[in-house]
Parts: structure tokens; sequence; C-alpha cells
């Protein structure tokens, strides 16, 4: 098992996780980090409680910002693939794959199938065990 120690208002905070993860979390832990720094200087020191709840709740707005931009670009991606538009290659394989399933089905293809539909993207391959 990995160990990172973490210093958060002038706390030593020893945390544990798989081996390799270190560097992963300790990015996370300077992310909250600076959060608490943020709220720190606007609000003076409120508590290490209160200002971790803070910043939680701070990065938990962040969150449900990105999670309504990648609906939003969702629906646009799929509205683009019905209206027949190009794809992008710039843009995600899983997006890419769902505007050609929705294309391919607002014409009705025959040929397109559940299987081909819930065939996994590179990445959900990578994660796959085994």
């Amino acid at each position: 098992m990995g160990q990172v120690s973490v210093t958060l208002n002038d706390r030593i905070y020893r945390l544990v996780c798989d081996d390799g993860e270190e560097d992963r979390l300790v990015e996370l832990a300077t992310y909250v980090k600076a959060k608490v720094a943020q709220l720190t200087a606007e609000v003076g020191r409120a508590g290490d409680e209160r200002l971790i709840l803070m910043a939680a709740l701070m990065i938990a707005d962040e969150l449900w910002d990105a999670r309504a931009a990648l609906d939003a670009q969702s629906a646009a991606a799929i509205a683009a693939a019905v209206s027949g538009q190009p794809a992008d290659p710039s843009e995600p394989e899983p997006v890419r794959r769902l505007k050609s399933v929705a294309a391919r089905m607002a014409t009705g293809d025959p040929a397109i199938d559940a299987a081909e539909a819930a065939k996994p993207t590179k990445a959900a391959r990578r994660r796959e065990p085994g």
C-alpha cells in the first residue's frame, strides 16, 4: 500500500492509497489545499472542519458545472449526428461513436444493432479486468 502525507492548515494527514496512486493523490490533495487557501484568504481562519467543508462544496459545485457542460455537449453531439453534420476528429471516441450510432438509428439503418451500440470504448476496455 502506498502512503502520502498531506499538510492542510498546518495539520498533517497521513493517507493510504493503492501502490502507484501516490502521485494522483498528491495532485488531488494539492487541489484541495489550494481551495482551502483561497477560502482562508477570503474568510480568514474559520476552523479546519468548516474550511474543508466549504472547499468540498466548492469542488462539488465545479463537478456539477462540469457534468452540466458534458450533458450539454452530449446533447449537442446527438443533435449534430441526427442532423447529419460530419464528425469532428478532435472529439473523444465515445462522442464520435454516439453520433454515428444516433445518425444510423435516425435513418433507420438496419445494420445497427444493440451489440454494436453496447461495444465498449477503448477507455472502458483499459479498465476491464483480465
